[in-house]
């Protein structure tokens, strides 16, 4: 005798939160809440615990749009390659991981902040990134700014979170921004949302 259960409606899991477009204003309310808490975040690690929530949620909404795009919006696959600059012409048109995985991989590709995203989460779920090969390193940065001429002025201090790659120093806030500006870069690529009218797709 064997038993079968039904998988958990969609959304049951996630507190509501069903499409990539949840995933995309997770990612707007985290970038916003990184930069509001700047000057007022006590520790470094409380810095970080940000900037990786950022993090995994801008690399993630690839995991939640790539399945709606192939499975709902075949037709704007096309369009999806043509911006990541991925040739699909050898993967089979019913090969939905291998089309995913491409694409994926294209996202990092051509966005090195989106790549940036992939390696931080990869490290953070299986503690380094060796699956995706990246010499990237984060820290922590001590900052003092005053805000005022004035001698008797208290100089303002926070901590600001700096990625080292490719003998660049980037901040994080930077990197989410930028991430996320891919993300709407290619959801207007693609006719999914325009600057005068938003999105232009349902949930």
């Amino acid at each position: 005798m064997t038993s079968s259960t039904s998988p958990v409606p969609h959304g049951q899991q996630t507190f509501s939160l069903r499409s990539w477009r949840d995933l995309v204003d997770k990612l707007n309310f985290e970038i916003d809440e990184f930069d509001r808490t700047q000057e007022t975040d006590p520790t470094p690690s409380f810095r970080a615990f940000r900037a990786i929530n950022g993090a995994v949620t801008a690399w993630h909404i690839g995991d939640w749009f790539w399945e709606w795009l192939v499975l709902h919006r075949p037709d704007l696959v096309p369009h999806a390659a043509a911006h990541l600059e991925v040739d699909l012409r050898n993967v089979h048109v019913n090969d939905r991981k291998g089309m995913i995985c491409a694409l994926s991989k294209g996202m990092a590709t051509k966005n090195r902040s989106l790549a940036i995203c992939r390696t931080i989460t990869n490290a953070f779920k299986h503690v380094r990134s060796e699956h995706f090969v990246d010499m990237l390193t984060t820290h922590p940065v001590h900052v003092t700014r005053r805000m005022s001429n004035s001698p008797n002025a208290e100089p303002e201090q926070f901590f600001a979170l700096r990625v080292f790659a490719e003998n660049q120093s980037l901040d994080m806030g930077d990197v989410l921004k930028k991430a996320a500006a891919r993300w709407t870069a290619l959801f207007r690529d693609c006719g999914l949302w325009s600057i005068t009218e938003g999105w232009l797709v349902g949930e």
